[in-house]
């Protein structure tokens, strides 16, 4: 690797792991593309969206494909090399997400330009490409080490044969691509949202939730590039089909001082909420300036949780909101349990205690508990779940908090990379779980073939980890939704490129964060 200067907390202008872009055109619009030949498609696309700044390849008539998908082979025959750095995620992890693309019947256009965001991006975003060994190089989002978790939201009435069937999604963890430390997600969201969005993030709406949150959060942050000491980040992107990106922000604040597994020192950044908290109240003054209709959700989740009645097993863990138009904006506040989760402590974390009810909610928990069945077989409604790892985890909650509406809508992730035997059983879950409630021409294997296909350097019934997790959502109108979860493994052995064992990238995991 080159030992060329870069700028430790904004490297954009490494022509080796950030693509150069200038005097690009918009997007093609769908008729511009309409009835052309997919490579044609994807020629297009990358004129406009490149510009005069790489000159392309020529894409061989006979194209012969490497991975099986037309517009990633399409890509990869005609674009630049930017180092081999970005070759190497473009390769393990781009190809993922072109997989899920496909398979979620993404249009070509859109298919492109989303594969191209990633080519010019995501190679620097991702970090080094080795495995970090200490907090300060090692992702706690994903415990095999890989920046990015990929995922799609699956619906219960679309075909998967339908255009748009899946919502694809990814969230990165960002690191320096040459020093391999974490840098600050708010000033990657800046720059995203500005010169480096390429014009392909949706600008319907502002960041300025996002700011006020960092505000308020870290109230003496110098500036939005500096990472805060102890804290973590996460960068979402919501896939739109018609080729735009949705940015998210998320932020883990550190832990307490003297706290287990803490860090002592935020370089003398005030942190107004740490993780692990028990007090919510710091929260209220956010709340009021974001937007003063979210206290009163926000009071029905503080009085369950630290209310009278059965003490709640959860505690805060990270805080987020979306940029989108402050109407269709949301927070989001994630709960991590300190203590292993029965069936009934789930229904009961997911109605806040029967606040939320009636039979919309009645319906969307009888669907949670057949969810359930298929993913635990052999739970009864008292057992608890238990962990591969032997500790408590596997389990976490976020409540949204959304204008105007007067409850908090939740959702809970199960960790099938901790609760899972294997990622076959769990894909066949989720297959099973649908074909329950009725999904359209969902033939046995739709969703295990296509988790296959992305990720296709081992067999899903080797062991779990690829499927990291699943989540029971609910909505404002009280609906269900799926959402799968998946790890590209870009660490793991079976891709023969010397990487441990997946127990031991585990057990590395817990001695650095758990000590």
């Amino acid at each position: 690797m080159s030992t060329a200067t870069v700028d430790p907390q904004a490297p954009w202008n490494d022509a080796r792991f950030f693509a150069q872009i200038k005097d690009s055109k918009p997007l093609p619009s769908p008729e511009e593309c309409r009835g052309k030949p997919v490579q044609e498609v994807v020629k297009l696309v990358t004129s406009h969206l490149l510009g005069d700044s790489y000159e392309l390849k020529e894409c061989p008539s006979d194209l012969k494909s490497e991975a099986g998908f037309e517009v990633f082979d399409t890509l990869t025959a005609i674009l630049p090399v930017l180092s081999e750095q970005s070759v190497w995620y473009w390769k393990t992890c781009g190809r993922s997400l072109a997989s899920l693309l496909e398979s979620s019947k993404y249009p070509v256009r859109a298919q492109t330009s989303h594969l191209l965001f990633w080519w010019a991006r995501l190679g620097g975003l991702n970090g080094a490409p080795t495995l970090g060994h200490t907090k300060e190089t090692r992702t706690m989002w994903v415990r095999d080490g890989s920046n990015t978790e990929l995922s799609w939201q699956i619906s219960a009435n679309t075909d998967p044969s339908e255009e748009g069937n899946r919502r694809v999604r990814f969230a990165i963890d960002p690191f320096h691509p040459e020093t391999g430390l974490r840098l600050a997600g708010g000033g990657v969201v800046d720059w995203l949202w500005g010169e480096g969005g390429m014009g392909l993030i949706d600008h319907e709406g502002t960041k300025e939730w996002k700011d006020k949150l960092e505000r308020w959060l870290f109230p003496n942050l110098p500036r939005t590039e500096m990472p805060v000491p102890g804290c973590h980040y996460a960068v979402a992107f919501d896939l739109e089909p018609d080729g735009l990106i949705g940015l998210k922000a998320y932020y883990l604040p550190p832990r307490p001082r003297g706290a287990h597994a803490s860090y002592g020192d935020t370089n003398g950044v005030q942190v107004t909420m740490t993780n692990h908290q028990g007090d919510l109240e710091p929260l209220r003054p956010l709340l009021k300036e974001l937007n003063p209709s979210l206290e009163q959700p926000f009071d029905v989740m503080r009085d369950y949780l630290l209310g009278p009645g059965e003490p709640s097993k959860l505690k805060f863990l990270v805080v987020a909101c979306d940029l989108v138009p402050d109407e269709k904006n949301r927070l989001k506040i994630y709960y991590f349990p300190l203590a292993q989760h029965t069936f009934k402590d789930v229904l009961r974390d997911m109605t806040l205690d029967g606040k939320l009810k009636g039979p919309v909610i009645d319906e969307a928990m009888a669907k949670l508990r057949i969810f359930y069945s298929c993913l635990f077989p052999g739970n009864s409604d008292d057992d608890l779940l238990q962990p591969l790892d032997g500790g408590i985890g596997g389990l976490s909650y976020y409540y949204e908090l959304i204008p105007g509406h007067p409850l908090p809508c939740p959702k809970v992730y199960f960790d099938m990379s901790n609760y899972g035997e294997n990622d076959l059983k769990t894909t066949q879950a989720v297959e099973a779980f649908f074909a329950a409630v009725g999904k359209p021409n969902a033939q046995p294997g739709w969703y295990t073939s296509s988790q296959q296909r992305a990720f296709w350097h081992r067999d899903l019934g080797k062991r779990s980890g690829i499927q990291t997790g699943v989540t029971f959502g609910l909505k404002p109108s009280g609906k269900w939704q799926i959402t799968g979860y998946m790890s590209s493994e870009v660490f793991a052995e079976e891709r023969g490129q010397g990487g441990p064992p997946q127990d031991a990238l585990i057990k590395e995991f817990y001695d650095i964060y758990v000590g």
